[in-house]
């Protein structure tokens, strides 16, 4: 793989020629490749001092490396840590870590006995210098009678697991099955299953439900979507504000296109909107993002083109408003996960573009809704981004789900050109 770094031409940065001595976007000699012990790639690279700059950090190999990065990236330990729903030493998901000099190592490998995998969510770092993280598959131990659908774990400094939870879908338990993400708040852990619990669709799946898990493993289930006029099969994680924690489901509500809902420590939950209705955002993604006491987030479909939506509403549940409609063309389609938010500006990726031909932007978004694509991806530099974005170190940090080159990379991005 050769270096890949990209000097912005304008607003857009791309991988494409830039004038004379640039070939894919790379200026001839002013990079290097560095071998990385995992047989993947890490980049150095140089950046434009008078633009925003895009660079590939790391591309994912074969083998045991970690392979489709499917979540964000967190901070922890000096380096970045996440997952990947395959590669490792199992073929079954991987912990990774990434130096900010891009050297990359699999912390741990899922798929043993009794452990999950495919790893469904980012990294939460919180108490007691651990990590913890959701699959939303296995967990059986050999032998067993019964096997769950998904586990919650934690991993400490060394990079041992922890099991801290395994998920049944059996009636008598009934806990939810198919964990997503976590937070953490007043020393318990809260999340969210995309399936199980008491109410049942057609395939007997169940609807989803909400959970607290405390440190030690012991786990409360707190509510069951599914219910008549309740929202179903809930996505991402959920977000404290004022001692409530607010959410989205991506099904039912009056038009089974999603709602956004409230709902107290102790589990009691009320629906605060029903998205779908016309040009209204429709399948929200489950990460809600609070700014100056207004909740803003993104949906995959709805809007005027009906290819997604960038949304504000109160949290009391008025006043919801479709800021921003993705036309499906240059400015992406089906924005994926949550916010970012940085100096007054939100920032976020859409999974494809061009009318589903294109691979996916990186955008930028005013509080009022004017979008400015920062970066649009060609393949070379990543397939189909996904995942939350983060700051660190004073740019921004994403993967891709794929590349053209390999089984996807990991990219930062500097929105703010420096002098």
């Amino acid at each position: 793989m050769s270096l890949r770094l990209v000097l912005s031409c304008g607003l857009i940065v791309a991988l494409t020629g830039c004038g004379a001595g640039a070939r894919g976007g790379l200026p001839t000699g002013s990079g290097s490749v560095l071998p990385d012990a995992t047989g993947g790639t890490r980049v150095a690279s140089m950046t434009n001092a008078a633009a925003p700059a895009f660079s590939i950090l790391y591309d994912f190999a074969a083998g045991t490396d970690a392979q489709y990065p499917s979540t964000g990236l967190t901070p922890y330990l000096g380096s970045l840590y996440g997952t990947s729903e395959y590669g490792g030493a199992n073929g079954t998901g991987a912990v990774f870590s990434i130096s900010p000099g891009g050297v990359e190592s699999v912390v741990h490998s899922f798929g043993g006995s009794g452990d999950g995998y495919m790893p469904s969510t980012g990294l939460l770092s919180v108490y007691n210098g651990d990590i913890y993280g959701s699959t939303v598959f296995g967990g059986c131990v050999t032998g067993a009678k019964a096997c769950p659908v998904g586990v919650t774990y934690a991993l400490n400094k060394a990079g041992q697991e922890r099991i801290l939870h395994r998920f049944y879908l059996h009636p008598a338990l009934a806990d939810g099955r198919q964990p997503m993400g976590l937070i953490e708040y007043n020393g318990l852990l809260y999340g969210l299953t995309s399936s199980g619990g008491v109410f049942n669709n057609n395939a007997n799946q169940g609807l989803g439900t909400a959970f607290e898990i405390d440190a030690g493993g012991t786990e409360n289930k707190l509510h069951d979507f599914g219910a008549p006029g309740d929202g179903y099969e809930p996505a991402g994680t959920l977000t404290p504000v004022n001692g409530l924690f607010y959410g989205a489901t991506t099904r039912g509500g009056l038009y089974d296109a999603g709602t956004m809902f409230s709902m107290t420590a102790s589990g009691t939950e009320t629906v605060l909107y029903s998205f779908g209705a016309p040009g209204d955002a429709a399948l929200p993604n489950g990460d809600i993002t609070l700014y100056n006491g207004t909740l803003y987030g993104t949906s995959t479909s709805g809007g005027k083109y009906n290819y997604g939506a960038f949304f504000r509403i109160n949290v009391d549940g008025t006043n919801e408003q479709v800021l921003h409609s993705f036309s499906g063309r240059a400015d992406g389609l089906g924005p994926t996960h949550g916010l970012l938010m940085h100096n007054g500006h939100f920032f976020g990726t859409t999974y494809t573009s061009d009318l589903y031909n294109g691979d996916g932007v990186l955008y930028k978004m005013s509080l009022t809704g004017q979008e400015t694509v920062l970066h649009t991806f060609q393949g070379p530099d990543g397939l189909n981004p996904n995942g939350d974005l983060i700051w660190f170190n004073g740019q921004i940090y994403g993967s891709t789900h794929e590349s053209t080159n390999g089984y996807g990379e990991v990219y930062w991005l500097r929105p703010d050109p420096r002098p």
